[in-house]
């Protein structure tokens, strides 16, 4: 998508959006690898364009790097180039990362204090036109196998006695075609393409593959230990049906022990007992045994 940017600025915002199948770190590899920019991008006879050179001049620190690209347009203009500042942060929560991706105009007031990296290795601009951009490309992890691609960026690329509706033209074709060859980049590198392939082992990519890829391993880890924890799982049953066996044997033996009791005389009548239970009856009228007397011993017994 094209639009003009605000009244009397020489500015033009250029949208692109759309789904990858891909994942996110190979989407990440073709977009931030400058130096394989000419693998990919549009060369259109018309309107001419292509990319005459990209190279990487400085790799600030994991996640920060710094481009010059450098394009061919239709005559008569001159050629353009881009010096820019990449810059990659994340958010894994949401599966986001987001790189922004801004020019850098005065390579003379570039140093350590002001952008955390010098101007070593930076050219001046040469028989070039440098144009001005701010921006920025976002993605976002859908599945293993495919990603949301979002890009926009306000730019200058001084034009200033271009119809605007020629820009739209032009921009239009570049962009829609980047986009398609964009998709089958990605698709290439699924088939081990070689650049690419030494590429990814790059520690920003490792870094992605780890925090957004690396739950799957995860998963198989818990599948290969699910064996042992069936068989604890046997364990604990076999030892609660023993300690129910258990259980129920010392409630038999407490019962048999309840059995054979004698209990206390209370009244006169005999009292009869349970299963297998023996007491002794004395006769009436008798509280003590005197000399003499006989004791009569009735035993009473019920059989199971």
């Amino acid at each position: 998508m094209y639009r003009e940017g605000p009244h009397g600025t020489p500015f033009h915002t250029l949208l692109v959006e759309g789904y990858v199948d891909g994942p996110l770190d190979v989407c990440l590899c073709i977009s931030w690898e400058s130096a394989l920019y000419k693998k990919w991008w549009p060369q259109s006879s018309f309107p001419p364009f292509k990319v005459n050179s990209s190279t990487c001049l400085q790799k600030v620190r994991i996640g920060e790097q710094i481009s010059l690209v450098r394009m061919k347009v239709a005559w008569p203009l001159s050629a353009r180039e881009a010096l820019v500042h990449f810059f990659f942060f994340e958010y894994f929560q949401e599966y986001l990362i987001v790189v922004l991706v801004n020019t850098i105009s005065d390579v003379s007031s570039i140093n350590k204090a002001s952008h955390g990296f010098t101007n070593n290795g930076i050219p001046e601009a040469k028989d070039v036109v440098r144009i001005d951009m701010v921006g920025g490309f976002a993605l976002q992890k859908v599945n293993n196998e495919r990603s949301n691609f979002r890009t926009i960026a306000n730019m200058d690329m001084k034009l200033d006695f271009v119809l605007p509706s020629l820009i739209n033209f032009i921009s239009r074709q570049l962009v829609g075609n980047g986009f398609r060859l964009y998709q089958k980049t990605v698709a290439s590198v699924s088939n081990r393409d070689k650049d690419y392939s030494k590429a990814l082992g790059d520690p920003l990519f490792a870094l992605i593959r780890e925090a957004l890829y690396a739950s799957n391993k995860a998963g198989e880890v818990l599948e290969v230990h699910e064996p042992k924890s069936e068989a604890l799982l046997l364990r604990n049953e076999s030892l609660i049906e023993r300690i129910q066996d258990d259980t129920h044997d010392i409630g038999k033996v407490c019962a048999n022990d309840h059995a054979v009791e004698i209990p206390p005389q209370k009244e006169q009548d005999t009292v009869i007992k349970s299963f297998g239970e023996i007491e002794e009856e004395e006769t009436e009228g008798s509280t003590q045994p005197e000399e003499g007397d006989n004791i009569t011993l009735v035993l009473r017994c019920k059989m199971l």
